[in-house]
């Protein structure tokens, strides 16, 4: 910075100024300092993210676990249900299903849980690209919900699993496959999974999501259509999702289980996957497959 005096009348006058120079390294050294707290402020905020959703299952893990202490240590029934003559499964994202599951009481998880968690922000991942806006009013109707466009049934960002049974994916191609089943209750016995609620992940899990789609971001994502029959999900760019082996995203999940402990879990180091049942025990492929954390399959604890 320089100071010059200019003698005008006998009175000196004072200015002071940043010579080009010293503008240019100010502006620098300013760029310097923003590029490296940005990604470190971003790092923050994304570790942040991550343990409210762990906060989240937890609670919801919390919810369920006073239900069964209630109902004789048993979790709600899946409310993932399709009708028909075939007793199938739906996928796990289900909150609300269209039709109420045999014997069963409610078609929603709110009418059996909501005296358990009120607080419906607690059912969203914070990491989804957007919130869902009637969510609360999904909630609070339980089982009289219906959707703006007259759709009976909701799907929620996260995967429970409690109540359901799908298929294992594996090598086999033909017969049955070996069958997933989720915890019945706080005590699930070894042909039983402990895997008990999680983020999504899957490929192809609905036709409105084809490709990779998560409630966590991953590169080269961006919102799915938003609709009043499902949340909004991170999903696959076309031009990824058309190529026939595209590569598997590197996206960190978490996922709850019936001891209470939550844990993350890398995409890319789980090569466990489920696929809904149709009934006979062959996959439902249009709904695609979920990808879950080993430590879920029965067989591999």
């Amino acid at each position: 910075m320089r100071s010059d005096r200019v003698q005008s009348g006998g009175k000196e006058k004072h200015g002071a100024g940043f010579t080009l120079v010293e503008l240019l390294v100010s502006i620098s050294i300013l760029s310097l300092l923003t590029a490296i707290a940005i990604p470190g402020f971003s790092a923050l905020q994304r570790k942040a993210i991550q343990l409210r959703g762990m906060s989240n299952l937890k609670q919801i893990h919390n919810s369920v676990s006073l239900f069964a202490n209630d109902h004789g240590d048993r979790y709600p029934p899946s409310v993932s249900w399709i009708g028909g003559p075939l007793p199938q499964a739906y996928h796990p994202r289900r909150l609300v299903s269209s039709t109420k599951p045999r014997g069963a009481i409610h078609r929603s998880m709110s009418g059996y849980l909501h005296e358990y968690m009120s607080d419906v922000s607690l059912w969203t991942c914070p990491a989804a690209p957007k919130k869902v806006p009637d969510m609360q009013e999904m909630w609070d109707a339980g089982d009289d919900y219906v959707s703006r466009s007259g759709s009976a049934a909701f799907s929620g960002h996260y995967c429970f699993f409690w109540g359901w049974t799908g298929l294992i994916e594996g090598e086999t191609t033909n017969g049955p496959r070996p069958v997933f089943r989720g915890p019945r209750g706080p005590g699930a016995g070894r042909k039983s999974s402990s895997l008990l609620v999680s983020d999504c992940f899957g490929k192809d899990i609905n036709t409105d999501l084809p490709g990779y789609a998560s409630c966590e971001w991953f590169e080269g994502a961006s919102e799915s259509i938003s609709k009043d029959i499902s949340a909004v999900y991170w999903l696959e760019e076309k031009d990824r999702s058309s190529l026939r082996s595209p590569p598997l995203p590197e996206v960190t999940l978490k996922a709850a289980y019936v001891d209470g402990h939550v844990a993350l879990y890398d995409v890319s180091e789980s090569l466990a996957r489920v696929r809904v049942d149709r009934g006979d025990g062959h996959p439902n492929k249009k709904d695609g497959y979920y990808y879950i954390p080993d430590e879920g399959v029965p067989q591999k604890r």
